[in-house]
């Protein structure tokens, strides 16, 4: 194959700028998330759970997220959020409605920076269902600093819950998004018409990898026959001459498909046939010969 840029343009051309081909394992570098965005709607018409909160009991909790983010090795951890109402409006005169959340990453429960009671913050809405409190600049939790199991290295979340609301609609996330990312892994390997290589991970990188090379011969009819699909140059045949497809004289590729055969169907038919009434005359005639024989014998006996 030939070289190429990121691009996927040649690098370098000729007969000695070949290459053997090479697929990268990875992608990109990995980085930790610092910051988690969610929006979602707390439905109004839940009631408060009876009991004190327990993850592992789901009668003590409202509504649960799990957002999936990445340490600083790039291992996808998932950062679990539980909503608990904790105040209902009052009836006949409406007032505040009230919201707990617990955060945990793992098995690990995270703690608020700052924050009088560090294992949960609360969430207040009005009977319009609009958030007033935390605001401004307080929609954004900053929690205490973690060391996730399995590495060394600690990790800083923010989670910010700005867009949240309670409607008299049912519970639904409409917005999730994080800012880390793990080193993608291959996943995939695909050739265009015109022998561009390209590579495709799971972080979603696509990158191009090299292009096909081919060989050109001035009497393509001189190449000798070594089986296998193989052949090899010849004085008859010439020097090959290497280009890339879609150039001039080099034809496309057809990825993905089988080489049909170059031989004519119909000539080959004809062949058959002919082949067949040569072997049909040729055993009339020795039975005729046979029969003559055992007539000649019979005559002499």
């Amino acid at each position: 194959t030939y070289p190429v840029d990121s691009d996927g343009n040649i690098i370098s051309a000729g007969n000695g700028s070949l290459v053997p081909l090479r697929l990268p394992e990875t992608s990109g570098r990995s980085s930790p998330t610092t910051t988690i965005s969610l929006s979602a709607n707390l439905s109004s018409k839940q009631e408060q759970p009876v009991g004190a909160f327990d993850r592992n009991n789901p009668t003590t909790f409202n509504y649960s997220t799990a957002t999936t983010v990445y340490d600083a090795d790039g291992n996808a951890r998932t950062l679990a959020n539980y909503y608990v109402r904790t105040q209902t409006p009052a009836v006949p005169t409406p007032t505040e409605s009230k919201w707990e959340v617990h955060s945990y990453l793992g098995e690990e429960q995270l703690t608020i920076k700052g924050s009088a009671t560090p294992d949960k913050f609360e969430m207040t809405f009005d009977q319009n269902g609009i958030m007033t409190a935390p605001t401004g600049p307080g929609t954004a939790i900053q929690f205490n600093t973690i060391i996730p199991k399995g590495t060394s290295t600690p990790v800083d979340l923010t989670e910010n819950f700005a867009k949240f609301t309670q409607f008299t609609s049912g519970f639904q996330v409409t917005d999730r998004t994080q800012d880390g990312k793990s080193a993608g892994q291959l996943s995939g390997v695909t050739v265009d018409k015109t022998g561009l290589i390209t590579a495709s991970f799971s972080n979603g990188d696509v990158n191009a990898i090299g292009r096909v090379a081919l060989a050109n011969f001035t009497n393509p009819t001189g190449l000798r026959q070594l089986g296998n699909s193989y052949w090899s140059s010849t004085g008859l045949s010439g020097e090959p001459s290497l280009g890339s497809a879609a150039e001039s004289g080099y034809g496309t590729l057809m990825a993905g498909t089988l080489e049909s055969s170059n031989v004519d169907i119909t000539e080959e038919l004809v062949a058959l046939i002919a082949a067949q009434r040569n072997f049909q005359s040729n055993a009339k005639a020795l039975e005729t010969a046979n029969s003559i024989s055992q007539t000649i014998f019979n005559i002499r006996s």
